[in-house]
Formats: structure tokens, sequence, C-alpha cells
């Protein structure tokens, strides 16, 4: 997610976007304000607050999903798993690289600019493992992950009384973001600003799931 410091207003961008045949732009709808799941009917257009356009873009034959929201947010999802670059690029040049590889290709579509002006970003990331826990293995995990952590972790729901959350999803919170698993072994980071520290506690879980549980294909049929 980041924000851009100069951008047209977002009915402009739309009828930018439908009046101009690009062929990258597969997918396109709006949403309105507060909701991400309640499009606007493109004959309502004209009366109604649109909160977000959502676009799907093959670009370089990879496909990026964008979210442009009326308050110059965009958020960008996909593209970079299947986009070749140095795995040890810091966050600065990192935000560059996303900057000149998908930001300004796919936001040139609706507004010629020749640079485009980050002024704040979070990281996301989505990690799919090929590690496997039976339940009495994930309760086991927990506890080692508490260890390890301590107080920065907050416990799955089926383990507290609040009603919040992902039932089964274990959260590390630190100052640098959060880091979320679940016993289906997928790790999530969110509203991270460092690339370092997303990497660095993303592969402290990863590795301590590697030393405790097996691999999917190694647990019995």
């Amino acid at each position: 997610m980041v924000e851009v410091s100069s951008m047209p207003c977002i009915k402009s961008t739309w009828y930018q976007l439908k009046s101009t045949t690009i062929e990258s732009v597969v997918k396109i709808h709006a949403n309105v304000p507060g909701s991400l799941s309640k499009r606007i009917p493109d004959e309502d257009i004209e009366t109604m607050k649109i909160g977000s356009i959502a676009l799907k873009i093959v670009y370089n034959e990879v496909n990026v999903s964008m979210l442009i929201f009326n308050n110059k947010k965009i958020k960008i999802s996909g593209g970079l798993g299947k986009v070749v670059c140095d795995d040890m690029l810091e966050t600065e040049f990192f935000l560059d690289f996303i900057s000149q590889t998908l930001l300004l290709p796919c936001v040139r579509l609706f507004h010629q600019v020749e640079v485009i002006d980050i002024k704040s970003f979070v990281f996301n990331a989505n990690i799919r493992t090929e590690y496997a826990f039976t339940f009495v293995e994930y309760m086991q995990f927990v506890e080692k992950i508490k260890h390890k952590f301590k107080e920065s972790v907050s416990l799955p729901q089926m383990l507290t009384k609040r009603g919040k959350g992902r039932v089964c999803a274990t959260k590390i919170k630190s100052k640098d973001g959060t880091v979320m698993f679940d016993h289906g072994c997928n790790i999530q980071a969110f509203s991270f600003r460092s690339l370092c520290q997303l990497k660095k506690i993303t592969h402290m879980v990863l590795e301590e799931m590697r030393t405790f549980c097996p691999l999917k294909s190694d647990k019995p049929a």
C-alpha cells in the first residue's frame, strides 16, 4: 500500500480509464465508499460517490490487482512473486524497484506522470509453506512461539474468551508490524514499514516451523 502526492480526483480517473481502450486492463469496477465488495453500476457513476476503483491488469505477462482509493492511496497485490529481483534489496531500493516495475507503469494507464512521489507506504506479505500441523502439533508450536516472542504474542481466538480475530491464527506483534500464522502453516505479514524487519520476523517463524514440523509430503496419507 502506498500513498502518492499527485493524483487526479477519483472520478476523473474513472472516466479516463473507461474512455480509453487499454489492453492491459482486463477488469475494472468502482466501489462505494467504505466497502470493497459493494460495486457501483456503471450507469450510476454520475450520481454516486466513488470510494475506490478496482483494476485487474496484465503487465509483462504478470497479473496485478490494483485498488485506487479516493484518498490518493493505492494498493497493489500480486506481481512481485513473479518479478525477478534481488532478495537482498533494502527498503528504499525495494520501494524504487516497485515504483519503476509496477507502480509507475500501472499509474500511467490513467495519469501521465514521469515520477511518483511516495508519501507513505506499508509492506504486506503472504507466505504459503510446505509444512503441516496436526491440531496437537499446532498447540505445541504456539507454546514454542510464546516462549520465543513472549508478550508480543496474541493467542488464537479458540484459546481465549475474546470473540475477535481468526479462530486459529496466532499473532506476533512488533513496533514494525504484525505477523500471523495459522494451523495450515500459512504466514501473513501486515503493515511493515521496514522490509528488513518483515523478512527478519517471518524468517524466524519459518525457521521455527522448519525445525518443528515435517513437510506436508512427509505426512501419512
